[in-house]
């Protein structure tokens, strides 16, 4: 019994020591790339790269199988040879050691072998390309007497255009009318999901506006902002075309002044669009001016891409202080929300008092509105508000007043100073002074 002990116990030794040897020659088997990534490899990184691939595989196979044998010393587990597959990624290598000594050769005899390329080069132009230049010659001679007629030609085609293009203006004369802009303005009130009117052809030069299932004109009872929206659609087709038969086709600059200030807010993304589509992609607009007082529309129109937005487009800030009206770079990350930018020009004392006093009254309704406090109208109750000083401040900036029409400011009685203090003690009796002087640096 103790025959078979030690006997069973040398087997699994050997096992073991057969399952070391695998893994240590799988750990010293150098990476593949040290052979592929050799400048001269490249016509043997294939063959290299397989015969690699076949022995690594075989290796990692023998020592899953050992490791199930010692699992199971009972079953019977038979081992691939790898002696085929070294013999056979060594050959691979042994090719390319064999390219690496031909060019280290080379380079050892390095003024013999320029010099024999170098006769080679010399012989192969002067018997491959000598007919070439011959014929380049020739080539050369035949092009010089075509180009010559097809100047001739040139000159006679660009005398038809001109030509042409008088015949052109004169036909112009009885082609134009409105029919294009009338369908490309019906379909753009279609695409804002404008459909209970629509513009019709009244004459060959007018057009008229009319409601569904109705012929009088209709212009008179549309709401302001569908006044604005049929004006700017107008405006996009009168850019596109022209005011009349003999006007020629000129790069235009074209200014867009708060195209959206009378709209209701769910047009801004399609008037941004439009503006997009008809002006920012056509060639025929050499430049493109946007005027506008909302955030929201100006980050709709300003391109997104740092890159591409420095080359296509120029940012400003147009300020009007009492010192009077000013244009000037702005970067694209100085951009303020709308209640920053309430706090700007309530810190700056040189802006108009009715402006001033305007944004104050903005930033109390912003913020409060925020945060939800209830008790701001006893706020406006507290004794420091009511004192003579704080009368035309508090009658300005108190939200109940809004509603009876009494936010009426007389000029006469602003005071810088006075409304600034005014503000801070509201915010310091809600308890947000920290807000009040962190936002005054702005």
């Amino acid at each position: 019994m103790e025959y078979f002990d030690e006997s069973y116990q040398q087997q699994i030794d050997t096992l073991e020591s057969l399952h070391s040897t695998y893994l240590a020659a799988l750990s010293s088997l150098p990476n593949v790339d040290d052979f592929t990534n050799h400048p001269l490899a490249r016509e043997h990184q294939s063959t290299i790269s397989e015969r690699y691939n076949s022995l690594k595989t075989a290796m990692q196979s023998n020592i899953a199988r050992i490791e199930e044998k010692k699992q199971n010393p009972k079953a019977l587990i038979e081992l691939e040879s790898t002696e085929v597959k070294v013999d056979s990624f060594n050959k691979s290598v042994a090719k390319l050691n064999e390219s690496v000594g031909s060019y280290n050769d080379r380079l050892k005899n390095r003024d013999a072998s320029l010099e024999a390329l170098r006769n080679e080069f010399w012989q192969l132009m002067r018997w491959d390309y000598d007919q070439t230049l011959s014929r380049f010659s020739l080539d050369l001679s035949s092009t010089n007497k075509k180009l010559d007629e097809l100047g001739r030609d040139t000159k006679k085609v660009d005398s038809d255009l001109v030509a042409a293009g008088n015949e052109i203006l004169e036909a112009q004369k009885d082609t134009v009318n409105v029919d294009a802009a009338v369908d490309a303005i019906n379909a753009g009130l279609l695409d804002l999901g404008i459909d209970d009117f629509h513009v019709h052809k009244h004459t060959e030069t007018r057009y008229r506006v009319i409601r569904e299932n109705e012929s009088v004109d209709a212009f008179q009872t549309l709401s302001e902002g569908e006044k604005a929206m049929i004006s700017f659609l107008y405006f996009c087709e009168l850019c596109k075309g022209k005011s009349n038969a003999e006007e020629t086709a000129t790069q235009r600059i074209v200014v867009i002044d708060d195209p959206i200030s009378s709209m209701s807010h769910v047009f801004i993304f399609n008037v941004g669009r439009l503006i997009k589509s008809v002006f920012f992609e056509d060639d025929r607009y050499s430049q493109v001016i946007v005027l506008t007082h909302s955030l929201y529309f100006f980050y709709e129109l300003t391109e997104t891409k740092h890159e591409r937005r420095k080359e296509t487009q120029r940012l400003f800030r147009l300020s009007k202080p009492a010192s009077g009206s000013s244009i000037q770079k702005m970067k694209y990350e100085e951009i303020q929300s709308d209640y920053q930018a309430y706090w700007s020009v309530v810190n700056d004392p040189n802006h108009p008092p009715a402006l001033i006093a305007n944004c104050m009254r903005n930033i109390v309704e912003y913020f409060f509105n925020f945060v939800g406090k209830k008790d701001l109208n006893n706020v406006f109750r507290m004794s420091e508000l009511q004192d003579m000083k704080f009368q035309a401040f508090y009658r300005y900036i108190n939200r109940e007043s809004h509603s009876l029409g009494q936010n009426i400011i007389d000029l006469k009685e602003f005071d810088y100073e006075m409304f600034k203090s005014g503000l801070k003690l509201v915010f310091e009796a809600t308890g947000y002074s920290d807000h009040f002087r962190a936002m005054s640096k702005l």
